[in-house]
């Protein structure tokens, strides 16, 4: 949200803007889709569309084509390879993308200010992108990105704007606290859960989107489910990690992660074997949560778990470009 309430900031200065958009990318690179950043007339930027020499020549093109006063819309084909015969970028990391330049004027700033308003009530939107300009629709889209390309001045980018990712943090405790800090700049919507009232770290939990007070044997019926949904239980004994495992272990979600040692986890297990949950229920879970980097502070295990989430993530992420 920081960026679109710069932008904001900009327009209420009377300045020019160009916004470089990231439309698709495949392969090695290193700007993917939805990256984006803008450009202003005296030269400020925030964001990137990757970096190196090819950000650097799309965000000289748009200082010129402010300083010409030069607004129409293109598209770059940018090529990471010397063996291109055309759209080279100067990046030799074998992938390509597709980046339009945008320029963002005055009249901008009431769709802007729907983007901001959509993400600041945990809301949805879609925002779409073409050779006509931007536009921006409430409501939910079913695709984070889509690019369909027919060619240079034919062409759809459409972006659900919003949170994309829901993060439930059940207990919130220091290692709930460090990792809502590490997911909220990761753009997930945190929301931490704990039983207990007036719990100090739960209290001074100001990274949280939402926290919330309740009893453990009815958290089910506050866990919303989806592909977009992860759930983390980093409660405070045995017994609660083993109650709220089974109020979560059969929602349809992204992802189940449960922290503990390995002799905690393997005991926790081997009960709910015993209360009749199949192998193939168990094996959802991911735990010990997080990656296996001796991690030891409540930072460093957040770290270790937000290292584990893109992994898995990202693993086979792919660009959605339609011909």
């Amino acid at each position: 949200m920081h960026f679109w309430q710069h932008i904001i900031q900009c327009l209420s200065q009377h300045k020019k803007l160009v916004l470089l958009y990231v439309l698709d990318s495949q392969g090695s690179s290193p700007g993917r889709q939805g990256f984006r950043m803008v450009v202003a007339e005296n030269g400020e930027m925030i964001g990137s569309i990757g970096g190196g020499i090819m950000e650097h020549k799309l965000v000289e093109l748009a200082k010129s084509k402010l300083s010409n006063h030069d607004f129409s819309i293109i598209l770059k084909h940018q090529i990471h390879s010397k063996t291109a015969t055309e759209n080279q970028s100067g990046m030799i990391c074998s992938g390509e993308q597709y980046v339009t330049l945008i320029p963002i004027l005055q009249k901008e700033t009431k769709l802007i200010e729907q983007i901001i308003t959509c993400i600041q009530k945990g809301e949805n939107g879609k925002l779409n992108i073409s050779p006509e300009g931007l536009s921006f629709q409430e409501g939910i889209s079913n695709k984070p990105y889509s690019f369909k390309l027919i060619n240079e001045h034919n062409w759809q980018y459409t972006e659900k704007i919003g949170f994309k990712k829901f993060a439930y943090i059940v207990g919130g405790g220091h290692v709930g606290k460090a990792l809502t800090k590490v997911l909220v700049d990761l753009e997930y919507h945190c929301t931490v859960i704990d039983n207990r009232e007036h719990l100090n770290t739960l209290e001074n939990n100001h990274y949280a989107h939402q926290k919330q007070i309740i009893k453990y044997e009815k958290l089910g019926q506050h866990i919303r489910e989806g592909k977009e949904v992860y759930l983390f239980i980093m409660t405070f004994g045995y017994r609660s990690d083993l109650m709220v495992l089974q109020q979560l272990i059969n929602k349809q979600v992204a992802f189940i992660g449960m922290m503990g040692s390995q002799e905690k986890i393997n005991q926790l297990m081997e009960e709910m074997k015993g209360l009749g949950y199949s192998i193939k229920q168990l094996a959802k879970v991911h735990s010990p949560i997080g990656l296996a980097i001796n991690s030891r502070t409540p930072h460093e295990i957040a770290i270790s778990i937000a290292a584990q989430l893109i992994q898995l993530t990202n693993t086979n992420s792919k660009g959605s470009i339609e011909h």
